[in-house]
């Protein structure tokens, strides 16, 4: 969002809208969402004025097309899910911060969908090939994870796995990192049998 743009007014969500601050602060009404930010409005919901004084970056994440309806003023309760900082809370959450560990952000009570904060410790693998009957898309935050021998997920890099598509060969972290992960329905790690 470039320096000084503003949404204009009170917009209705026509599909769930989740959004994640990866850089800059957005202005939501009165209330500022810094870097690391995570906000949900559940579709139908009517979103206050959105804009950024100085610009910022921040992630979109929609349950279907992605709608706005401009409605005059306020004519619901805002609404939003908002955790602010979402790596600082998830570190006083975590039991065991040498640990692998995830939240979950969102979780859909119809769909079973759900959006997840992980954190990976330095030198971490995972334990074989897998698949889920979901799709699972990731994005990481900060650090490194690689899927395979092959590739090495940096800040900013983003990985689709398909439903039942096995993957995670030599799932592992060099130096630990953060991902945010989206699935459109209920996750499950199923192992593969070796080829």
């Amino acid at each position: 969002m470039p320096a000084g743009w503003d949404s204009g007014g009170y917009h209705r969500i026509v599909s769930r809208l989740q959004m994640y601050v990866l850089a800059g602060t957005l202005q939501l009404g009165n209330r500022n969402l810094d870097h690391n930010t995570y906000l949900n409005y559940s579709n139908a919901s009517v979103m206050p004025r959105l804009g950024s004084e100085h610009g910022a970056e921040f992630l979109i994440v929609c349950d279907g097309p992605p709608g706005f309806e401009t409605v005059g003023k306020e004519s619901s309760p805002d609404d939003a899910i908002i955790i602010d900082d979402v790596p600082r809370k998830f570190q006083q959450r975590q039991e065991n911060p040498e640990a692998m560990g995830g939240w979950t952000l969102c979780e859909d009570p119809q769909s079973g969908a759900t959006t997840r904060f992980l954190k990976v410790p330095p030198s971490w693998n995972s334990p074989g090939a897998e698949y889920h009957p979901c799709q699972e898309e990731i994005l990481c935050l900060s650090g490194d994870i690689a899927p395979d021998d092959t590739r090495l997920l940096k800040p900013g890099w983003f990985l689709w796995n398909p439903a039942y598509g096995v993957h995670g060969f030599n799932l592992h972290s060099v130096a630990g990192g953060t991902v945010l992960e989206w699935h459109d329905g209920p996750w499950e790690k199923l192992a593969s049998p070796a080829p």
